[in-house]
């Protein structure tokens, strides 16, 4: 296709904080962790290097469709609580990996980039803005 030259009314998913995404033959519950599996479509199970594709808003249950016969509600943007282990104030600004649907480690290896931790609650709580992790 060429280049456009005029104007064009291009449709948007409002602004792309929230996603509706095909999902797997799985059941993804509300407040985990969205990743890509390797068809493509969105599964709430951690596996090694899962690509993380966002926060779950509402649990969504398609146990007995098809694969990308239910869409799930996809939070893409924004500064989300984690469990963790062993954070320190000075870790504010490192980068964090899932290592489950729930968890952030430091720990690269096996695990998929969450995003940047922003405030540190407690050495057992992170809040990580995890707009630089989606699509990575």
């Amino acid at each position: 296709m060429a280049d456009i030259t005029q104007a064009v009314d291009r449709a948007i998913k409002e602004d792309g904080a929230l996603i509706a995404l095909p999902m797997a033959v799985v059941k993804i519950v509300r407040g985990s962790a969205v990743f890509k599996n390797a068809a493509g479509f969105a599964t709430g199970t951690f596996a090694a290097s899962l690509p993380f594709l966002g926060i779950c808003e509402g649990t969504k249950d398609n146990t007995t469709g098809a694969a990308g016969s239910k869409l799930v509600a996809t939070r893409r943007v924004g500064v989300a609580r984690f469990e963790t282990t062993g954070m320190v104030q000075t870790d504010v600004g490192e980068k964090v990996y899932l290592s489950d649907n729930t968890t952030v480690t430091k720990t690269a290896v096996g695990n998929s980039l969450a995003g940047t931790i922003v405030v540190v609650e407690s050495a057992t709580a992170v809040w990580v803005d995890i707009l630089k992790a989606i699509g990575v």
